[in-house]
């Protein structure tokens, strides 16, 4: 049966603190086989939902200072495969770590099984997460119009997206008191260019070919609406941001459309009238050439009755 890992014990146990209904964890095991020690389980108490803290080095690989063997009756919870200080780390990025993050932001709970891959001298992994209040997080896709207040948290994952479908949406209301703060992105230059503020109509973003960035200010003085215009399926991207509030509340909503329906008697009536005009073409085509032919065939007569 795979094991839920044990969580750091004294300050890298369970938690640090409960602050307005937010609090941390940190979830650790072993990064190698046996099989059962390779899953991790991320999870928040009934009404709160996982967010991933977004400094790099919160989602880790790690190695021992000092050498450490694993007794076979603690292989999944041994101390081995928990930080200590000292030892030696590497954070995870780009698509393993965009797994993570699509895998279990706003989610009660999620399963998580590093890329594991032999003799990388790596012996434990490291997750630290938020739970919040579920109605503090917000899908840019969610079609409903939400009203956010206070701190919230705005995510876009291309794997949520339909296949062909186009979504724009916009967070109108914004106060020049309101912050914002994209806690992570990987996200094209395409789609990077598509979040845009108004009345400016500029670039929200500082977009590169395809980057990756944590905790990025953002400055949104003298904007009024935030708009993520005609955004298109990209299984590969994400974005979380985090708004703070002044006062008041903040409006979000969306529209997405698919591909453009043709029904049956429609197509079949194009193709009736495609075919009708084809074959109108081919008629003046050959009209054409055959008025050329018998031009060219009675000057060919007269020259040949001019010549006796």
């Amino acid at each position: 049966m795979l094991s839920r890992l044990s969580r750091l014990t004294l300050g890298v146990s369970l938690v640090l603190l409960l602050v307005g209904g937010v609090y941390c964890e940190v979830v650790e095991g072993c990064y190698g086989p046996p099989e059962p020690c390779l899953e991790r389980t991320l999870s928040c108490e009934d009404g709160n939902v996982v967010i991933i803290n977004t400094e790099r080095a919160t989602i880790v690989y790690g190695s021992k200072r000092n050498t450490c063997r694993r007794s076979q009756e603690e292989q999944c919870n041994s101390t081995c495969c928990m930080y200590e200080s000292g030892d030696r780390i590497r954070s995870i990025l780009g698509r393993e770590r965009l797994s993570v993050y699509q895998n279990c932001t706003n989610q009660r709970s999620c399963n998580l099984t590093p890329f594991y891959q032999p003799n990388t001298g790596y012996e434990f992994v490291s997750y630290k997460y938020l739970c919040l209040k579920e109605n503090a997080v917000h899908n840019l896709l969610n079609l409903t119009a939400q009203s956010m207040t206070n701190e919230s948290f705005i995510y876009y994952s291309g794997e949520d997206q339909p296949l062909d479908n186009s979504c724009s949406c916009q967070i109108s209301n914004i106060q020049i008191e309101d912050t914002l703060v994209v806690y992570y992105r990987l996200l094209s230059f395409e789609t990077c260019s598509k979040i845009r503020i108004f009345p400016q109509d500029e670039r929200l973003l500082n977009c590169s070919t395809y980057n990756e960035n944590f905790q990025e200010p953002v400055n949104m003085t003298g904007g009024s609406r935030l708009q993520f215009k005609d955004l298109v399926f990209k299984r590969q991207e994400f974005f979380l941001f985090k708004l703070t509030v002044s006062q008041g509340s903040r409006d979000i909503s969306c529209v997405c459309t698919g591909p453009p329906v043709i029904n049956s008697s429609e197509f079949e009536y194009t193709g009736l009238m495609i075919g009708l005009i084809v074959a109108a073409l081919m008629i003046i085509v050959g009209v054409v050439l055959f008025c050329y032919w018998r031009k060219r065939t009675e000057q060919a007569d007269d020259v040949t009755v001019n010549n006796r």
